[in-house]
């Protein structure tokens, strides 16, 4: 991809809004998880709940951005499920829709207690370009993995 490319890509992870999927936080499903944005007060509620400050939005959708089909991605999610139960996460589900509406909302979750070293790793292994970064009662933070930037 050309750096204009790039740049539009980037653009759109940006201003995907991110839904998370719980009956845990007040009756209110989903909850609404945008970038540079502070977590909701819902989400850190959560987190509280499980005496955690971080979490992160994952998916194994559509690796480096490359459109698969429905089948190939739910294939993928449920492998990136098995791992997450494998590791003992605590996780609920969680979707990214961007603007471009002729891109599908992607399956993704939201992982409570995962490190940014974990998530990263994690990411790669699944071929994403970026994962999203939330912490207690702060900005909701994008980061971008290496494959990112090869």
């Amino acid at each position: 991809m050309d750096s204009q490319q790039l740049e539009k890509l980037r653009k759109s992870y940006i201003e995907t809004r991110y839904s998370v999927f719980t009956d845990d936080v007040d009756g209110k499903d989903p909850v609404d998880v945008y970038i540079g944005k502070p977590s909701p007060d819902q989400l850190n509620k959560l987190l509280e709940n499980h005496n955690s400050d971080t979490a992160v939005i994952l998916t194994a959708w559509n690796p480096e951005s490359e459109l698969l089909s429905l089948d190939e991605n739910s294939k993928r999610n449920s492998e990136l499920k098995e791992k997450l139960l494998r590791l003992d996460y605590i996780f609920y589900p969680a979707a990214g829709q961007g603007l471009e509406l002729s891109w599908p909302a992607e399956e993704s979750f939201f992982i409570v207690n995962m490190t940014q070293s974990q998530a990263q790793e994690i990411a790669m292994e699944f071929g994403q370009f970026a994962y999203v970064l939330i912490e207690l009662s702060k900005r909701t933070e994008l980061i971008f993995t290496p494959l990112w930037y090869k």
